[in-house]
């Protein structure tokens, strides 16, 4: 039996942008907000599911948005590519993509934690 995880709002780009800046304001304050970053680290390692999902769901989202942008998909079964920088994603994209991965295989690197923090700050994890 499956539990739906529910969100607390849909995402859209303009969330995902300030989730990433919510990330950035709490490490790269003049006193970085350590506590914060330890609550985000507890949550992914615990695999807390909705923390899993509001990642997923950020993933989805700026991948989509990123997709739409250069007009072509990965999943594309052939693809003209033009440039070397039309076969990567955005360093967001990548970013979020490795956190997703390391909470998955259970490895969570201190470096994600701010991340963590705010992506659990928004999924209604840390209050």
């Amino acid at each position: 039996m499956s539990t739906k995880i529910v969100l607390p709002e849909q995402i859209t780009p303009a969330r995902v942008e300030r989730i990433w800046r919510r990330a950035k304001e709490l490490g790269d304050g003049v006193t970085p907000e350590v506590g914060m970053a330890a609550a985000g680290l507890r949550a992914a390692k615990a695999r807390d599911p909705r923390l899993l999902a509001a990642l997923e769901a950020c993933i989805e989202c700026i991948d989509e948005l990123h997709e739409g942008q250069s007009g072509q998909t990965r999943r594309q079964e052939t693809r003209q590519l033009t440039a070397w920088s039309e076969t990567r994603s955005p360093t967001e994209v990548n970013f979020f993509r490795g956190a997703y991965t390391a909470v998955d295989a259970g490895e969570v690197p201190d470096a994600f934690g701010y991340l963590y923090a705010a992506v659990a700050e928004w999924a209604g994890l840390i209050v």
